[in-house]
């Protein structure tokens, strides 16, 4: 923008504007973003979660107030288990918009590059979608029942069942 337009002092005026306002309220109240933020700086000198092991789930996405946050759980914090549901661990592989998981494939490319940023390893990640899951391979009944539950169309286990049964109950009591 050029230095005496119309735009540049319209947004220099709106912007004035906005800090005042949030220089106002920021007296009175807090919202949960605040929150967020102020949590994040807590943590920068916070020895709390030092050799602590956390476990992040069910997220597809983060603010960037929840990203500071991470930031710095993922460099005090001995390990950090972070669950992002996907078709498959395709790192940077986020150019096809029209792709259910882009927005996940995003999030794992942030969380990433935190890593990196901060120079902290990553252990190598786990695709459920590929190998057994470690808690079912004694079980080829479980296995097969986790990997084709929502499958279309079904496919059946064939062999004996000896790890799985079904009941039925006379009510949900």
């Amino acid at each position: 923008l050029e230095e005496d337009s119309e735009l540049k002092k319209k947004l220099a005026d709106l912007s004035r504007l906005y800090g005042g306002f949030e220089d106002s309220i920021s007296k009175k109240f807090l919202d949960p973003q605040d929150e967020l933020s102020l949590l994040a700086e807590k943590l920068q000198g916070c020895s709390m979660y030092e050799g602590a092991e956390i476990w992040i789930d069910e997220f597809t996405t983060f603010t960037p107030q929840q990203y500071a946050v991470l930031e710095k759980l993922l460099v005090c914090a001995t390990t950090v288990n972070i669950t992002l549901l996907s078709d498959g661990l395709y790192l940077y592989d986020i150019n096809d918009s029209t792709d259910i998981f882009s927005v996940t494939k995003n999030t794992e490319r942030r969380i990433l590059d935190i890593a990196e940023r901060n120079n902290l390893g990553y252990l190598k990640p786990v695709d459920l979608n590929k190998d057994c899951c470690p808690r079912f391979q004694d079980s080829e009944e479980l296995q097969h029942l986790e990997k084709h539950y929502f499958s279309f169309p079904y496919s059946y286990y064939k062999k004996d069942t000896h790890k799985l049964r079904l009941y039925r109950a006379q009510n949900s009591y």
